[in-house]
């Protein structure tokens, strides 16, 4: 089975975890001018050919900041869609719902990173090779990913 999990964040900060077996690859979402570069995302799905396909659902709290709230919705609708003509199946989940399962619910960023250099060894997570640590929208896609395994 070959997953690809989705955590979209804000532009420049999504992040992509591919997983075969037990095999992990990471990319960032790429973009080109300020949009999603669909010619970069549809290489990456025709490379893989992912199976299934999950995508972290973007949410608003109460009195939260609503800079970039419109691009985050945006790119999830476009991920959404790529996702739905490249794959057979695609699983839309709420960062709860997976959090959850995994019990990472109401912890910080850093438990995300933690359990995916567990799940994951020999990966760095890092965004770029200039990044002094792990990025935590890579560690979560990956985490995604691993949660997909265990409900699908």
């Amino acid at each position: 089975m070959k997953i690809i999990a989705i955590d979209p964040g804000t532009k420049d900060s999504g992040g992509m975890a591919t997983l075969i077996g037990n095999t992990l690859f990471l990319d960032r979402i790429p973009y080109k001018d300020d949009e999603l570069d669909y010619g970069m995302i549809t290489a990456i799905f025709d490379s893989f050919e992912p199976d299934i396909a999950i995508i972290e659902k973007p949410f608003t709290m109460p009195g939260g900041r609503t800079n970039g709230l419109q691009t985050q919705f945006t790119t999830y609708g476009e991920l959404k869609a790529i996702c739905k003509l490249h794959c057979k199946k695609v699983i839309l989940v709420t960062p709860s719902q997976w959090k959850a399962k995994l019990k990472l619910l109401k912890t910080e960023k850093q438990q995300s990173i933690d359990m995916a250099m567990k799940l994951f060894p020999g990966k760095d997570f890092k965004r770029t090779s200039r990044c002094k640590g792990p990025d935590h929208n890579l560690a979560e896609a990956a985490l995604m990913a691993y949660y997909a395994t265990l409900v699908s």
